[in-house]
């Protein structure tokens, strides 16, 4: 058989060609191949009355002869090493008459990858490019490329011809809301190759976004003196950070970590930390509050002192004569002087306190009682107290009745001039039932009421001729 170079536009439909009466014809009409594969292409013709006939197949490609029949002949295209090949002409001869068809030639090669570029923890409001690879793919005016964070697309994009296999490269810029968070973006590759083939899909490892905030710098409160053999606490707070799930505190004393407790009551994080100093002299607090890759530090000096007195001279009187030694402390009294010394003790600074006895942070209550939310915190000078919720404050004094909307988590606030102390109580408020046995006909017996602002069920009503009557069962009562 020859073999020609054949070329020419894609045709929409590849048919037969006659010569008089004598017809060829090609299937498939577009034969679909990898590249570096092998495909068949079957040639056939149609009846020639002479019985003189030929039947053969024009490539510049190698070609092995395939499986045969009455009036056809399958020829296989061997290891398709060509991206533009060109067309197969099937061709045949009947006596003087001839025939031929051609069939289209495309070769195609699966992308080796679809990579997605890392992408870095994004700080809230910032833009990022988010691109995608797609490497060694043919032919990529059939490949379509689409970026999707979650359900939403967001660019699809189509390419020009290009010969041969080549690597494509899609962008897009990617701004980063709260929304976003947790969020995956994929990258997917579509090779269609029909009508005349299959459609190919390939997706990139999806990459979770990470979205974070950290706007503003930790606020750290702390007592700038304290003694040895006493305790103290320091809070850290920062306002803002997202996400909250993945803020950390840490809090450290003279380079040492210490214990925190961390609340938060809306965007607000507050760590709380007991100091117990163990040296004298001038240590430095340090609060560093982190998320994601972004991290803010707070820092405060503070000393430690040991406990203080002074000792002073304080002349003897004459005998008999009392002197005011209130607050001192005697230490020694020589026999030959008129002079003895006492200790007199010194109050330093320190930092409110609230100390787990003074202001329990779990407390319950018996519905229709009368509770004040108790806190008292020490300190020098000493600390103002409040507490509250939602942005009310309450009396921590004055006994209020006890419904069960008082139930629910406050925050109390020790404060002096030298800093705030917080402790979160949680009120539980349970309601009690109270059983009274039966009681004699024309008796009633009912609970006191303690305000007008109880409500309990209609009393009785005495009849002369027959017992009392209520709408409430005579042998219980509630509040």
């Amino acid at each position: 058989m020859g073999l020609t170079h054949g070329g020419g536009p894609l045709m929409g439909s590849l048919t037969g060609a006659a010569c008089g009466v004598f017809t060829v014809w090609a299937w498939p009409r577009v034969a679909v191949v990898p590249y570096g594969g092998s495909v068949a292409i079957n040639c056939s013709r149609s009846a020639c009355p002479l019985g003189n006939t030929t039947l053969g197949l024009d490539t510049p490609l190698l070609v092995a002869l395939g499986a045969t029949g009455h009036q056809w002949q399958s020829f296989w295209l061997l290891n398709v090493s060509q991206w533009n090949p060109g067309k197969a002409t099937c061709y045949g001869q009947c006596g003087d008459s001839q025939g031929n068809a051609s069939a289209e030639v495309l070769v195609y090669r699966l992308p080796d990858q679809v990579l997605l570029d890392p992408l870095p923890p994004l700080p809230m409001g910032e833009s990022q490019n988010l691109t995608c690879h797609v490497l060694e793919v043919a032919p990529v005016v059939n490949l379509t490329v689409t970026l999707r964070r979650g359900a939403d697309t967001l660019r699809t994009v189509g390419f020009g011809a290009v010969n041969g296999s080549t690597n494509v490269t899609v962008t897009h810029v990617l701004s980063a809301g709260p929304e976003d968070h947790g969020q995956d973006v994929t990258c997917h590759a579509e090779l269609s190759l029909r009508p005349h083939g299959p459609l190919f899909a390939s997706a990139a490892v999806p990459i979770r976004l990470s979205v974070f905030a950290l706007p503003e710098p930790p606020e750290l409160q702390a007592p700038s003196h304290m003694e040895l053999g006493t305790t103290g606490t320091a809070s850290c707070q920062v306002t803002g950070a997202f996400p909250i799930a993945d803020v950390g505190f840490t809090i450290t004393m003279a380079g040492q970590s210490l214990n925190v407790t961390t609340t938060v009551v809306g965007d607000v994080l507050t760590s709380i930390t007991r100091l117990v100093p163990s040296m004298v002299g001038a240590l430095e607090l340090v609060c560093t509050v982190t998320v994601a890759t972004a991290a803010r530090t707070a820092r405060r000096m503070w000393t430690t002192n040991s406990r203080c007195s002074v000792s002073v001279p304080v002349p003897m009187g004459p005998p008999g004569v009392p002197i005011d030694l209130t607050g001192m402390v005697p230490m020694d009294q020589s026999p030959v002087s008129s002079l003895s010394h006492y200790h007199i003790p010194m109050s330093l600074p320190d930092m409110p306190d609230l100390a787990v006895n003074d202001c329990p942070g779990i407390r319950t209550w018996l519905q229709g009682t009368w509770e004040a939310l108790s806190c008292h915190a020490t300190g020098n000078p000493i600390p103002t107290v409040s507490c509250g919720r939602d942005g009310v404050t309450i009396s921590t004094t004055v006994p209020e009745l006890v419904t069960r909307s008082r139930a629910g988590t406050y925050i109390c606030n020790a404060t002096n001039s030298l800093g705030t102390q917080s402790r979160l109580v949680t009120v539980n408020v349970e309601c009690e039932w109270h059983w009274y046995p039966p009681v004699p006909t024309g008796t009633h017996r009912y609970p006191p009421v303690p305000t007008s602002t109880h409500q309990y069920p209609p009393a009785p009503t005495a009849t002369p001729a027959g017992p009392a009557t209520s709408t409430a069962p005579p042998s219980a009562a509630w509040w």
